[in-house]
C-alpha cells in the first residue's frame, strides 16, 4: 500500500496534474488507487504540499522581475527567482507558452534554470536546455515540455544565451 501511495503521488506531481501523459499513466494511476486505498485529493495535498506565507511571497514577488518576449507567436517569459524555480515556472507556463525561471546560486557560481512549456508548443525543452547547459560548462536536460539547466554564467548571460538557442531551435 504505502509502495503504491507514493507511486501514485510521484506520477501526480511529475505529470504536473496530468499536462503529460498517456493513457498507461492514467491506468497506472488507477491501480495505484485501488491498492493504496488513498483518495485522489489526499494524494494531491502530498504531491503538491502547501506553501508557507514565505514562500508564497517570494514566488509572487519574482513576477516583478518578469522579461517577456516573443518569438513569432510564441510568447516566451524569464523570471528572476531567489528560490522556488520549478514552482515559477510551472505557474507562469499557465498563461506564456514557455517559461524560463532563473536562481543564481551565489555558492557555486552559477544559474540555476527551471524551464517549462505548454503542449502546443513545438519544442523538446530537454534539448535546449541540454545544449544551453553546455554552451558553457553547465548541464541540461529534462523532459519534453519540463526540463531544467544550471549554466556557468550569469542570469543576464543565461538569459541572452537561452533567448539565441531558443530563435534558433524555433526557426527550424
Amino acid at each position: 500500500e504505502k509502495e503504491a501511495e507514493a507511486l501514485a503521488i510521484a506520477i501526480i506531481s511529475d505529470s504536473a496534474h496530468f499536462r503529460t501523459g498517456t493513457s498507461r499513466t492514467f491506468y497506472a494511476l488507477c491501480r495505484c488507487l485501488d491498492i493504496c486505498k488513498t483518495s485522489y485529493e489526499e494524494l494531491l495535498t502530498h504531491a503538491f504540499p502547501e506553501k508557507s506565507p514565505e514562500d508564497k511571497e517570494i514566488i509572487l514577488n519574482a513576477f516583478k522581475t518578469m522579461d517577456v518576449k516573443r518569438i513569432n507567436d510564441v510568447v516566451v517569459a524569464f523570471i528572476e527567482t531567489k528560490k522556488n524555480e520549478s514552482d515559477v515556472s510551472s505557474i507562469v507556463v499557465d498563461v506564456a507558452d514557455i517559461s524560463f525561471a532563473l536562481k543564481w546560486d551565489e555558492e557555486n557560481g552559477l544559474t540555476r534554470i527551471s524551464a517549462r512549456a505548454r503542449q502546443h508548443v513545438p519544442i523538446f525543452l530537454n534539448k535546449l536546455m541540454q545544449t544551453c547547459g553546455e554552451r558553457t560548462g553547465g548541464q541540461g536536460g529534462g523532459h519534453t515540455k519540463a526540463a531544467g539547466a544550471f549554466m556557468r554564467c550569469s542570469i543576464e548571460e543565461s538569459k541572452q544565451i537561452i533567448f539565441e538557442e531558443l530563435v534558433k531551435y524555433l526557426k527550424e
